[in-house]
């Protein structure tokens, strides 16, 4: 079975492995380099210096080493990247850092690359025989006297390909629909000032507390097409938030005025990014009717950063004459490596082939004595559970409004987490989704958090009812079901939804399934396991590390718990202290108090943590017999300076550091 390797070289670089089968291993560096969205390219783009820097070797190595293959077990490597002078010498920079014995092995996409490969992404993905192809991003390959890709359009079919449209601009002086987007999130503030990259998320998000009052959507002028953004371009520039600036050698440079991350959203900011919302729907609806009538397919894919907009996705489903309709969940760059692979896979096979999937489980697997080890090496007290009883806590648990941190199998491809990186909580409850992106998350509290639902129950949430297993739509809360999950529910009253059906995902089904039968919710709160500015977590120390460092109750990684914050309503009981040696002893009152109510001393071998009063009358009294509350109860009417408040935190600190344990 031919393996065929797809690399890409853009920002959100990422490696990928297919067969004739699909899709067997994908990543993208930033899980393994822990730093959001890589920007790789450190080269000098208009010079000679291009340097191993542009490769993501982990990715790389990690898709070889999940199904156990040499770098010459591969039948083809294909490789893609952005702009041209890169481009040229791509496949020469490759083979000086990565030793493929056959050099003939590795091959670059043809010029210009960058939106085709978006393009084979989808498509290859998709199931479909023959689709339409919209590819619309920021800005794709470099091409000479035209500028860089803005938005194409393609003709997809098993037997290959056509180009139907291509929009290019000099993207320093004009704006495609991407370009357009990005700038208005870079003037909002949404921008990493290290590397660069925006978040077009949070200007999705924003964009339903503002109304467009400076008329960006109908400001833009289409011609077949064409879209010209000029009169957008002209309003930034008369608020003074864009200037155009000449440089040496005939060059212009867009010089944008980003909102500094200490100074306050002000309505304009809403107001620009629910134009550019409008904007951007107005386009890709354009677009798509037009690519409809001009091939007659009835099958339309989408890539290219654009399509992670739900809020336009949702317009395309419901207002254009496609009948069929897919979106490739990775639809940034990371996504690049898939459409590479396909390609490959096409010059070795001699046709396009299309798999329709129905998940995006492309990570590796981790075996549990490497989990167990990793939960032990950081001192954690764990419990080791049933799948049964996993659920069955793990649901409890939600149910009674904690957060929980949920690890579990291979982690999904592309932004979303859809059911194996998440954080999750009960959307019952308003003041989770602030507790979350305040104190958990650590971002705007502004954004809206994503339900996790029953597919065979979505009808009764959300309308229109429709699958969404990839977390790419959204869909209006019914409006007797506003007060049921407020914590799901943006401000306009939609969910970026995503459905869960027992043969995609059987846990995470079942986990879900275990809370509606507790509450009569179908539905869970899921967000991506990452505080802001951070990757999500790919590997048990990345979960283990990001749980320790925020404020989480619990963590759930595979079959284990680790309980981050102990409740007087748990009914699990508190078992004898786990002793340990070779520490410090806890101060003389506090072995006065043990000795004086258990009539036992504790030697300076037994402990090796400093402990306080009330955390050695908790370690002395825990037997196994009474429940959390039960001994909060016994032992704050022992000692009336100690209260139930007190104790319960000294109980977390003391399970924490192992000295207690759970039964």
């Amino acid at each position: 079975m031919p393996f065929v390797m797809g690399v890409s070289l853009s920002h959100d670089p990422s490696a990928c492995i297919v067969d004739t089968d699909g899709v067997k291993v994908a990543i993208g560096e930033e899980r393994l380099n822990r730093q959001k969205k890589s920007r790789l390219m450190l080269a000098n783009l208009n010079g000679s210096l291009i340097t191993k820097f542009l490769i993501p070797f982990r990715a790389i190595n990690y898709c070889l080493d999940s199904l156990e293959l040499g770098i010459d077990d591969l039948e083809l490597i294909v490789i893609g990247a952005v702009f041209a002078p890169v481009h040229e010498r791509t496949r020469d920079v490759f083979l000086n850092y990565v030793p493929v014995k056959d050099k003939a092995k590795v091959v670059a996409l043809p010029h210009p690359s960058h939106h085709l490969s978006h393009a084979y992404s989808a498509f290859g993905c998709s199931g479909y025989d023959a689709a339409n192809a919209l590819v619309a991003d920021c800005y794709g390959s470099d091409i000479p006297d035209m500028g860089n890709e803005a938005e194409s359009g393609y003709l997809v079919s098993r037997q290959g390909w056509e180009q139907v449209f291509k929009n290019a601009l000099n993207k320093d002086e004009h704006l495609g629909l991407g370009t357009m987007y990005r700038t208005i999130t870079k003037i909002a503030g949404f921008v990493n000032p290290v590397n660069d990259q925006d978040d077009a998320g949070k200007t999705m998000a924003l964009a339903a507390y503002g109304r467009d009052s400076f008329g960006l959507a109908e400001k833009m002028k289409v011609d077949g097409f064409h879209l010209d953004l000029d009169p957008v371009l002209d309003v930034l520039r008369e608020l003074g938030l864009v200037k155009l600036v000449r440089q040496s050698g005939n060059r212009t440079e867009m010089h944008v005025a980003i909102r500094q991350r200490d100074k306050p959203i002000t309505d304009m900011h809403r107001d620009l990014a629910c134009g550019a919302q409008l904007c951007l729907e107005r386009g890709m609806l354009h677009l798509a009717e037009l690519l409809h009538s001009t091939t007659k397919c009835d099958s339309l894919c989408i890539a290219g950063g654009v399509g992670l907009n739900a809020v336009a996705n949702r317009r395309l489903v419901n207002e254009t004459p496609y009948k069929r309709f897919f979106v490739q969940p990775a639809a940034t760059d990371d996504g690049c490596s898939v459409g590479c692979a396909y390609y490959g896979l096409q010059q070795v096979v001699g046709y396009v082939p299309s798999h329709s999937i129905t998940n995006v489980f492309w990570g590796k697997t981790y075996d549990r004595i490497g989990v167990k080890s990793a939960l032990e090496d950081r001192g954690l007290p764990i419990h080791e559970l049933s799948t049964a009883e996993l659920v069955r806590v793990t649901a409890q648990e939600l149910a009674r409004g904690k957060v929980v941190a949920w690890w579990q199998g291979k982690s999904e491809f592309g932004p979303r987490a859809l059911g194996h990186r998440s954080i999750l909580a009960d959307p019952r409850h308003a003041a989770t989704r602030d507790h979350i992106n305040d104190a958990v998350k650590k971002r705007e509290n502004f954004r809206p958090l994503a339900p996790s639902v029953l597919m065979e129950h979505c009808h009764e949430y959300f309308e229109p009812s429709i699958e969404s297993p990839f977390m790419l739509l959204v869909a209006k809360v019914k409006s007797g079901k506003h007060a049921d999950i407020p914590a799901v529910m943006h401000v306009d009253q939609t969910a970026r939804l995503q459905t869960v059906s027992r043969e995609n995902d059987e846990l995470y089904y079942l986990l879900i399934k275990e809370f509606y039968e507790l509450t009569g919710v179908p539905l869970i709160l899921n967000t991506s396991f990452n505080i802001d500015g951070e990757p999500i977590v790919e590997t048990p120390e990345d979960a283990i590390s990001t749980f320790m460092s925020g404020r989480f109750d619990l963590l759930v990684i595979e079959n284990f718990i680790v309980f981050g914050t102990i409740y007087s309503d748990h009914e699990l009981v508190l078992k004898r202290p786990l002793l340990r040696s070779n520490v410090a002893l806890m101060e003389s009152e506090a072995k006065a108090l043990v000795y004086r109510h258990t009539g036992a001393m504790f030697d300076k071998e037994d402990l090796e943590l400093d402990l306080n009063s009330g955390q050695v009358a908790i370690a002395a009294a825990s037997n196994g017999e009474r429940t959390v509350a039960e001994l909060s109860t016994e032992l704050s009417a022992r000692y009336p300076s100690l209260t139930k408040e007190a104790l319960l935190a000294d109980m977390r600190f003391l399970f924490m550091s192992g000295v207690i344990d759970l039964g």
